[in-house]
Protein backbone atom coordinates (compact mmCIF):
# COMPACT_ATOMS: atom_id res chain seq x y z
CA UNK A 1 0.00 0.00 0.00
CA UNK A 2 1.56 3.63 -1.12
CA UNK A 3 2.44 6.17 1.54
CA UNK A 4 0.00 8.94 2.19
CA UNK A 5 0.90 12.14 3.90
CA UNK A 6 -1.15 11.82 6.27
CA UNK A 7 0.28 8.20 7.17
CA UNK A 8 3.85 9.14 7.29
CA UNK A 9 3.01 12.53 9.32
CA UNK A 10 1.39 10.50 11.90
CA UNK A 11 4.82 7.46 11.65
CA UNK A 12 7.22 10.39 11.83
CA UNK A 13 5.50 12.67 14.77
CA UNK A 14 4.52 8.97 16.88
CA UNK A 15 8.21 7.73 16.44
CA UNK A 16 9.96 10.83 17.62
CA UNK A 17 6.68 11.43 20.32
CA UNK A 18 6.70 15.21 20.53
CA UNK A 19 5.47 18.52 18.70
CA UNK A 20 7.24 18.98 15.39
CA UNK A 21 6.95 22.33 12.88
CA UNK A 22 5.30 21.29 9.83
CA UNK A 23 9.11 21.87 8.20
CA UNK A 24 10.97 19.31 10.35
CA UNK A 25 7.97 16.67 9.20
CA UNK A 26 8.79 17.55 5.62
CA UNK A 27 12.42 16.93 6.12
CA UNK A 28 12.11 13.36 7.78
CA UNK A 29 9.13 12.66 4.85
CA UNK A 30 11.13 13.45 1.83
CA UNK A 31 12.60 9.83 2.13
CA UNK A 32 9.35 8.75 1.34
CA UNK A 33 8.54 11.02 -1.30
CA UNK A 34 11.90 12.04 -2.39
CA UNK A 35 10.88 13.53 -6.40
CA UNK A 36 9.31 16.62 -4.14
CA UNK A 37 10.96 19.72 -3.37
CA UNK A 38 11.17 20.15 0.22
CA UNK A 39 8.75 23.38 0.02
CA UNK A 40 6.14 21.82 -1.98
CA UNK A 41 5.98 18.65 0.09
CA UNK A 42 5.75 21.05 3.25
CA UNK A 43 3.06 22.62 1.67
CA UNK A 44 1.22 19.27 0.68
CA UNK A 45 1.62 17.71 4.10
CA UNK A 46 0.71 20.96 5.74
CA UNK A 47 -2.98 21.33 3.71
CA UNK A 48 -3.32 17.22 4.56
CA UNK A 49 -2.88 17.40 8.31
CA UNK A 50 -5.09 20.70 8.42
CA UNK A 51 -7.97 19.33 6.34
CA UNK A 52 -7.66 16.15 8.87
CA UNK A 53 -7.92 17.85 11.74
CA UNK A 54 -10.82 20.15 10.13
CA UNK A 55 -13.42 17.23 8.40
CA UNK A 56 -12.17 14.10 10.94
CA UNK A 57 -13.77 13.83 14.12
CA UNK A 58 -11.36 11.33 14.62
CA UNK A 59 -8.41 12.72 13.46
CA UNK A 60 -4.72 11.32 15.37
CA UNK A 61 -3.54 14.97 14.86
CA UNK A 62 -4.14 18.46 16.78
CA UNK A 63 -2.60 22.17 16.49
CA UNK A 64 -0.07 22.79 19.78
CA UNK A 65 -0.82 25.75 21.99
CA UNK A 66 1.23 28.47 23.01
CA UNK A 67 1.74 30.18 26.27
CA UNK A 68 -0.85 32.63 25.25
CA UNK A 69 -3.82 30.13 24.42
CA UNK A 70 -2.60 30.73 20.35
CA UNK A 71 -1.73 27.67 18.12
CA UNK A 72 1.39 27.88 17.06
CA UNK A 73 2.20 27.90 13.41
CA UNK A 74 2.67 24.66 11.37
CA UNK A 75 3.81 22.96 14.81
CA UNK A 76 1.14 19.75 15.72
CA UNK A 77 1.61 16.71 17.75
CA UNK A 78 -1.10 13.38 18.02
CA UNK A 79 -3.95 13.28 20.28
CA UNK A 80 -2.66 11.14 23.38
CA UNK A 81 -4.56 7.66 22.86
CA UNK A 82 -6.94 6.94 26.09
CA UNK A 83 -5.98 3.37 27.51
CA UNK A 84 -8.79 1.06 27.96
CA UNK A 85 -9.08 -0.17 31.60
CA UNK A 86 -7.49 -3.90 30.48
CA UNK A 87 -4.57 -1.73 29.30
CA UNK A 88 -3.62 -0.17 32.00
CA UNK A 89 -4.33 -2.93 34.39
CA UNK A 90 -1.66 -4.91 32.22
CA UNK A 91 0.64 -1.93 32.57
CA UNK A 92 0.46 -2.18 35.93
CA UNK A 93 0.56 -5.70 36.33
CA UNK A 94 3.44 -5.91 34.66
CA UNK A 95 5.28 -4.29 37.11
CA UNK A 96 3.80 -6.10 40.16
CA UNK A 97 5.32 -7.39 43.65
CA UNK A 98 4.45 -9.78 45.53
CA UNK A 99 2.14 -8.88 49.02
CA UNK A 100 4.67 -9.58 52.26
CA UNK A 101 2.97 -11.15 55.32
CA UNK A 102 3.47 -7.81 57.07
CA UNK A 103 1.12 -6.08 54.93
CA UNK A 104 -1.52 -8.28 55.02
CA UNK A 105 -1.64 -8.35 58.94
CA UNK A 106 -3.16 -11.26 60.97
CA UNK A 107 -6.02 -11.35 59.34
CA UNK A 108 -8.47 -14.98 59.28
CA UNK A 109 -9.32 -15.71 55.94
CA UNK A 110 -12.84 -15.90 56.92
CA UNK A 111 -12.48 -12.22 57.04
CA UNK A 112 -10.43 -12.05 53.56
CA UNK A 113 -13.26 -14.41 51.83
CA UNK A 114 -16.16 -12.05 53.33
CA UNK A 115 -14.29 -9.21 52.08
CA UNK A 116 -13.68 -10.60 48.52
CA UNK A 117 -17.33 -10.67 48.64
CA UNK A 118 -18.28 -7.85 49.22
CA UNK A 119 -15.79 -5.89 46.96
CA UNK A 120 -17.72 -7.98 44.34
CA UNK A 121 -20.96 -6.90 45.21
CA UNK A 122 -19.83 -3.20 45.32
CA UNK A 123 -18.13 -3.88 41.84
CA UNK A 124 -22.19 -4.63 40.84
CA UNK A 125 -23.67 -2.19 42.23
CA UNK A 126 -21.70 0.74 40.43
CA UNK A 127 -22.95 -1.46 37.27
CA UNK A 128 -26.69 -1.32 37.68
CA UNK A 129 -26.76 -4.73 39.21
CA UNK A 130 -29.08 -5.28 42.54
CA UNK A 131 -26.46 -7.90 44.25
CA UNK A 132 -26.52 -9.03 47.65
CA UNK A 133 -24.79 -11.79 49.77
CA UNK A 134 -26.86 -15.58 50.26
CA UNK A 135 -27.76 -16.12 53.93
CA UNK A 136 -26.31 -19.70 53.73
CA UNK A 137 -22.91 -20.32 51.51
CA UNK A 138 -24.17 -23.78 49.57
CA UNK A 139 -21.49 -22.61 46.75
CA UNK A 140 -23.06 -19.42 45.97
CA UNK A 141 -21.93 -16.26 47.38
CA UNK A 142 -23.41 -13.73 45.67
CA UNK A 143 -26.64 -13.52 43.53
CA UNK A 144 -27.39 -10.54 41.51
CA UNK A 145 -30.72 -9.17 39.38
CA UNK A 146 -30.89 -6.73 36.35
CA UNK A 147 -32.99 -6.68 33.65
CA UNK A 148 -35.47 -9.32 35.02
CA UNK A 149 -32.39 -11.58 34.89
CA UNK A 150 -30.64 -13.74 37.96
CA UNK A 151 -27.30 -14.34 37.83
CA UNK A 152 -25.23 -16.82 40.72
CA UNK A 153 -21.90 -15.86 41.50
CA UNK A 154 -19.31 -17.93 43.07
CA UNK A 155 -16.44 -15.38 44.77
CA UNK A 156 -12.98 -16.91 45.55
CA UNK A 157 -10.23 -14.38 47.13
CA UNK A 158 -6.53 -14.84 47.01
CA UNK A 159 -3.51 -12.56 48.03
CA UNK A 160 -0.54 -12.91 45.93
CA UNK A 161 2.09 -14.01 47.92
CA UNK A 162 4.27 -16.09 45.90
CA UNK A 163 4.72 -16.98 42.06
CA UNK A 164 1.09 -18.12 41.69
CA UNK A 165 -2.51 -18.22 43.16
CA UNK A 166 -4.07 -21.31 43.83
CA UNK A 167 -7.39 -23.72 44.43
CA UNK A 168 -9.38 -26.06 43.42
CA UNK A 169 -13.08 -26.91 42.69
CA UNK A 170 -14.17 -30.27 43.57
CA UNK A 171 -16.08 -31.91 40.05
CA UNK A 172 -19.27 -32.82 41.75
CA UNK A 173 -19.13 -28.86 42.89
CA UNK A 174 -18.62 -27.43 39.18
CA UNK A 175 -21.43 -29.77 38.15
CA UNK A 176 -23.39 -28.66 40.35
CA UNK A 177 -22.58 -25.17 39.73
CA UNK A 178 -22.99 -25.40 36.18
CA UNK A 179 -26.49 -26.52 35.72
CA UNK A 180 -27.00 -23.38 38.10
CA UNK A 181 -24.98 -21.34 35.84
CA UNK A 182 -22.84 -20.10 38.50
CA UNK A 183 -20.17 -16.93 37.34
CA UNK A 184 -16.69 -17.52 38.72
CA UNK A 185 -15.00 -14.15 40.15
CA UNK A 186 -11.58 -14.43 41.29
CA UNK A 187 -10.55 -11.37 43.76
CA UNK A 188 -6.71 -11.31 43.59
CA UNK A 189 -5.09 -8.60 45.84
CA UNK A 190 -1.49 -7.36 44.64
CA UNK A 191 0.59 -4.34 44.26
CA UNK A 192 1.26 -2.90 41.26
CA UNK A 193 4.78 -2.13 42.83
CA UNK A 194 6.94 -2.42 45.40
CA UNK A 195 6.00 1.31 47.12
CA UNK A 196 1.97 1.39 46.01
CA UNK A 197 -0.77 0.23 48.09
CA UNK A 198 -1.87 -3.16 47.74
CA UNK A 199 -5.08 -3.36 44.61
CA UNK A 200 -7.54 -6.08 43.73
CA UNK A 201 -8.64 -7.29 40.47
CA UNK A 202 -11.30 -8.94 39.40
CA UNK A 203 -10.99 -12.12 37.15
CA UNK A 204 -14.97 -12.91 36.06
CA UNK A 205 -15.54 -16.42 34.69
CA UNK A 206 -19.09 -17.28 32.51
CA UNK A 207 -20.00 -21.09 33.31
CA UNK A 208 -19.12 -22.09 29.27
CA UNK A 209 -15.51 -20.25 30.38
CA UNK A 210 -14.68 -22.86 32.74
CA UNK A 211 -16.23 -25.46 30.18
CA UNK A 212 -13.65 -24.85 27.90
CA UNK A 213 -10.94 -23.79 30.21
CA UNK A 214 -10.99 -26.88 31.75
CA UNK A 215 -12.45 -29.32 29.24
CA UNK A 216 -9.95 -32.46 29.95
CA UNK A 217 -10.43 -32.05 33.82
CA UNK A 218 -14.61 -31.99 33.05
CA UNK A 219 -14.07 -34.99 31.05
CA UNK A 220 -11.96 -36.99 32.83
CA UNK A 221 -14.36 -36.36 36.56
CA UNK A 222 -11.43 -34.98 38.00
CA UNK A 223 -11.07 -31.92 40.14
CA UNK A 224 -10.84 -28.16 38.47
CA UNK A 225 -7.47 -26.85 39.53
CA UNK A 226 -7.02 -22.99 39.56
CA UNK A 227 -3.41 -22.00 39.03
CA UNK A 228 -2.86 -18.34 38.03
CA UNK A 229 -0.04 -16.09 38.01
CA UNK A 230 1.05 -12.64 36.86
CA UNK A 231 3.62 -12.85 33.88
CA UNK A 232 4.73 -10.24 31.43
CA UNK A 233 1.71 -8.18 31.99
CA UNK A 234 -0.50 -10.76 31.71
CA UNK A 235 -2.85 -12.65 34.01
CA UNK A 236 -2.18 -16.44 33.08
CA UNK A 237 -4.68 -19.26 34.25
CA UNK A 238 -2.89 -22.73 33.79
CA UNK A 239 -0.89 -21.33 30.68
CA UNK A 240 -3.66 -19.16 29.00
CA UNK A 241 -3.71 -15.45 29.23
CA UNK A 242 -6.89 -14.41 30.82
CA UNK A 243 -6.42 -10.61 30.62
CA UNK A 244 -9.89 -10.59 28.66
CA UNK A 245 -11.90 -11.62 31.85
CA UNK A 246 -10.40 -8.51 33.82
CA UNK A 247 -13.22 -6.90 35.69
CA UNK A 248 -15.70 -8.03 32.70
CA UNK A 249 -19.11 -7.78 35.07
CA UNK A 250 -20.51 -7.79 31.92
CA UNK A 251 -23.23 -11.11 32.59
CA UNK A 252 -24.67 -12.57 29.96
Amino acid sequence: MSKTYKSVAEQIISEFDKEMHISEIAAKAHAYFPTFEIKKLENAINQAISNDIRNNRKSPFKRVTGKKGRNKKGCFQLKRKRKTPEERVARSVSTSTFVNREELGDVNDNFKGKAGEYAVISELLFRGYNAGMVAIDEGIDVIAFKDEKVFNIQVKTRTYKSSAVSFTIDYDKHKTNSELKVFYVVVIRYKPKRDQRVRSEFLVFHPRDIDNIFRDSIQKKEKLKFRISIEDGSFILNGQNVNSHLNDFILK
